[in-house]
């Protein structure tokens, strides 16, 4: 609940006791896990995946100096998502820290109806550290949060074996209370779709532009842009709105289109479509104001395959 518990090793079920339920529980302090000088070859933090098993965690950070010794096979933070009760409403998952060796490749264990609390990749300046879903994972997964350090990658495609590219990463909350997504570092989208599910304000923001292959918006209380974003293949916008501004903006590629929006969920600000083609495309502008869906369909006709902006936004007053 506070202070710092040091771990050298491992968190994880005693050998020959994978029956047997583990419990845990965080509500706030630090719990640096693997931080010896030998490192453990087996799975670093790892709850048995059993009905009598927990993990709550409402506060505080968990951090993972170091990865295992065996390498992509094994897990190096993995809970009860499965079958177990899991209850997270805060709390950071943090993968490296300044002393990580660099250039090292962590790994979790993706579940699709469990939520983990938000994940940060760190690392000492430019350790190319990285974070992937775990060895042959093919599965959706959710998170609070999602913090990509300076430096540090985050690549929704499974570190080993069967790729996943096309994955669902569902953001239900923040890492610090108001950013559910930062880009500082650099993101790998693959054919995925990022998803803000949250039920509160949610931010994207960051220094790094972040590309996302598919981007939905379902969040009813809304979502701002603090950095601009782009998409690579589909926006979908389904619920809440997404406030941008002409620094801030949502970038449409060339191969990309979006819906329409629909009176509860639309774009309050500009957002661009870029064309590439000489014949004629249809783009759409999910637009609106204040409380206020007013899409829009354009449809150019270009001579030449030139790539072009068109950058719409519904303005609140008479057309004269």
């Amino acid at each position: 609940s506070a202070g710092l518990l040091r771990v050298y090793g491992s968190i994880s079920f005693k050998v020959g006791s994978f029956a047997e339920p583990f419990s845990f529980r965080m509500t706030g302090g630090d719990a640096l896990i693997n931080c010896g000088s030998t490192g453990v070859s087996t799975e670093v933090f790892y709850m048995t995946d059993l009905a009598a098993s927990s993990f709550v965690m409402s506060g505080g950070t968990i951090t993972i100096e170091e990865n295992n010794t065996t390498g992509g096979t094994i897990l190096d933070f993995s809970f009860c998502g499965n079958v177990g009760t899991v209850n997270v409403t805060g709390g950071v998952v943090q993968f490296g820290n300044a002393s990580t060796t660099n250039n090292t490749n962590f790994n979790f264990k993706p579940f699709p109806n469990a939520t983990y609390p938000a994940f940060r990749v760190s690392g000492a300046a430019a350790s190319n550290n990285k974070l992937q879903p775990s060895n042959g994972s093919t599965a959706n997964f959710r998170l609070l949060g999602l913090d990509i350090e300076a430096g540090t990658t985050f690549d929704i495609r499974s570190i080993a074996g069967a790729a996943g590219n096309s994955k669902n990463m569902s953001l239900r909350g923040t890492h610090d209370g108001t950013n559910t997504f930062t880009n500082d570092g650099t993101f790998v989208c693959r054919s995925g779709t990022v998803s803000l599910d949250g039920t509160a304000a949610q931010e994207i923001s960051g220094t790094v532009m972040p590309v996302f292959y598919n981007l939905t918006m379902n969040n009813a209380s809304g979502a701002t842009l603090t950095t601009p974003v782009y998409v690579y293949n589909y926006l979908s916008m389904t619920n809440g709105i997404i406030n941008t501004d002409y620094t801030n903006i949502i970038n449409i590629g060339s191969s990309a289109n979006a819906n329409v929006g629909n009176s509860n969920s639309f774009i309050d600000g500009p957002m661009n479509q870029i064309y590439r083609q000489s014949a004629a495309a249809a783009g759409y502008f999910p637009l609106g104001k204040g409380s206020h869906w007013r899409p829009m369909v354009l449809t150019p006709s270009h001579t030449t395959n030139d790539s072009v902006n068109y950058i719409g936004e519904m303005i609140e007053t008479a057309a004269s």
